[in-house]
This record gives C-alpha cells, sequence and structure tokens, in this order.
C-alpha cells in the first residue's frame, strides 16, 4: 500500500530540478541584456510614450519585475521593458555593461569660466552642445595731462560668447576601479560678442565713448569625463580656438586706446574642469 503513495513523490522529486531548469530566473537588481531592438515605455503599458530606443543586446539594470514588465534604467534614462524581452545570458557582441552605462542622454555642463553647455544625444556616439559664456570686467585708471590736472578712467568689458560643438563619444572602463568614462573629440564654432565703454572725469571737457565688435570663431575640443554615478560627471576639456575679430564700431572721444578698438585673427588654448549632470 505504501509503494503507490510513494511513487508519486519519488517522480516529483526526480522532475523538480528538470522543472527548475526550465524556469526562468528572476531579474531582480542585476544587468539584463534585450533580445532585440525594443522601446523603452515611460510606463508599464505597451501603448505609454517611448523614452528610448534600444538596440539589440543591449545591457540595462533591472530594478524589479512584475506583472511582465520590468523598471530598468541606464545611466541616461528610465523606464520599463517587458520581461520577455530580456535575457540574463550575454549575447555574442554584447556592448560591455560600462559603456551601456555612459550612453549619453541630454546634459547640462558648467565650467570653472563661466560657461554654460548643454548635451544633446543625437545616438550612441554622437553628441551635440550649444554653449553660452559671458564675461564682464571693470577697470578704473589715472592719468596726468598737465602738471596739475588728473583725471580718472572707468572701463568696463563685457563678452558674450555664443557657439555650439560638434562631438564624437567613445565609452570605455576606467581601470583599475572599472568606473566608466567618456572620451570625445570635435569641432567647435561660434560668434563672440564684445563691448567697452570708457567713461573719463576730472577734465575740462569730459569725454564719453563706447566700442563694439563681431567675432566669428572655430575650434576643436578634446575631452574626457567620469561619470561619478548615472546623473552626475567630473571631467576636463582642452580646446584651441582661433579668433577672426571684426571691425570695432567706436561712438565718442577716447582719452586712450580701447583694446576692443582693434581687429585681428587670434589663436587661443586653454583648459577648463566641466561638471556634468544628466536630469
Amino acid at each position: 500500500m505504501r509503494i503507490p503513495l510513494l511513487a508519486p513523490v519519488a517522480a516529483l522529486a526526480v522532475l523538480a530540478p528538470r522543472l527548475a531548469a526550465q524556469a526562468p530566473a528572476p531579474m531582480r537588481d542585476t544587468t539584463a541584456y534585450t533580445l532585440a531592438a525594443t522601446a523603452l515605455r515611460a510606463q508599464p503599458e505597451s501603448a505609454a510614450r517611448a523614452v528610448s530606443n534600444l538596440p539589440a543586446g543591449w545591457p540595462v539594470h533591472v530594478t524589479v519585475c512584475i506583472a511582465g514588465w520590468c523598471d530598468v534604467r541606464t545611466a541616461s534614462v528610465s523606464g520599463y521593458l517587458r520581461a520577455d524581452s530580456l535575457t540574463l545570458v550575454v549575447p555574442h557582441g554584447a556592448p560591455a555593461p560600462a559603456e551601456a552605462e555612459v550612453a549619453p542622454g541630454t546634459s547640462i555642463g558648467v565650467d570653472l569660466t563661466s560657461r554654460l553647455t548643454l548635451g544633446l544625444a543625437g545616438g550612441a556616439h554622437f553628441r551635440v552642445a550649444p554653449e553660452v559664456s559671458y564675461v564682464s570686467q571693470q577697470s578704473k585708471s589715472y592719468g596726468n595731462t598737465t602738471q596739475i590736472a588728473t583725471y580718472t578712467v572707468d572701463g568696463s568689458d563685457t563678452e558674450l560668447w555664443l557657439g555650439v560643438g560638434f562631438y564624437y563619444l567613445k565609452a570605455l572602463p576606467v581601470r583599475p576601479a572599472g568606473a566608466p568614462c567618456l572620451f570625445y573629440i570635435g569641432p567647435r564654432v561660434g560668434l563672440a560678442f564684445v563691448s567697452a565703454e570708457q567713461k573719463v572725469e576730472n577734465l575740462t571737457v569730459p569725454s564719453d565713448a563706447t566700442t563694439s565688435r563681431t567675432d566669428v570663431w572655430a575650434g576643436a575640443a578634446l575631452g574626457a569625463e567620469l561619470m561619478v554615478s548615472r546623473s552626475f560627471s567630473i571631467g576636463a576639456q582642452a580646446e584651441a580656438e582661433k579668433v577672426f575679430m571684426g571691425s570695432p564700431r567706436v561712438v565718442g572721444v577716447t582719452t586712450s586706446s580701447l583694446g576692443v578698438a582693434q581687429a585681428w585673427v587670434d589663436v587661443e588654448t586653454r583648459g577648463t574642469l566641466m561638471l556634468r549632470f544628466y536630469p
């Protein structure tokens, strides 16, 4: 009588390892890969807005899967993918997770020279970066026209730079730490609006003057940024620029030469520290 009761138990014991092997492994707080090109959705619904399009074999970080949908993220975006569109098996030719985690998205950057840049992703390896920079300086100087007449010169100079950069990107893990790092290189072009004002006091005939100039500039930049987190990076950028200075427009009478009232071709090189945020 005991044999019939034990037979189903024994059969289940034999089949259990096979059933466990066939069951999909749970995906929670792990790296998974897309089985095919798929859209990353804003909500766990097939009709929800697509926030990004991921290629086949792209690594994503899976937070949790519920009701057939997985909450996933990359360095630039977060969203939802169907659980059946993901696998834990690394596909042949899949990019390294460190490279995938720095897939560039929209960024906001600042440097130590008051420049603000935007990073607009044009793909996994291309970024368009509009930029703006504003600098204002004040100065005061003194002079003598005779032995008894002394005058003061109050001056101000302002520069507004507008430009755009076009960069090729390459993401690589940094050893031995393994942190993802983004390298980029490309051309930059733009305009510079330069103006100066001079006000002279204590003369018999006061003298005021203003002058302005519009320059065209072109150059290139080479830089790298280390992804401290999925939404923040710190890096450095080396630049070379040629400035084609325009003709000055002077209004009023000057007692001394205004630097902006000159026209020549200038070459500048500089290095800056860049902080970028990925909202």
